[in-house]
């Protein structure tokens, strides 16, 4: 979207940071998370995944 000039706005951060959290690429997420936290305004949805995540992994570990 960004190199069609298009800005991101909170929500297009908020599911893309939910789909790398239900893709299993968690550290994408987090990344995300840190570094654009001022523009994501209002982000429970995603830590509330994150924490879903990995209570799932603790119970079904790899």
């Amino acid at each position: 979207m960004k190199r069609d000039g298009v800005e991101w706005d909170t929500l297009t951060y908020q599911t893309t940071v939910l789909a790398y959290i239900r893709s299993g690429d968690v550290s994408t997420a987090l990344h995300m998370l840190h570094s654009h936290a001022k523009k994501m305004q209002k982000s429970t949805d995603c830590y509330r995944e994150l924490i879903r995540y990995y209570a799932e992994v603790r119970k079904n570990p790899r």
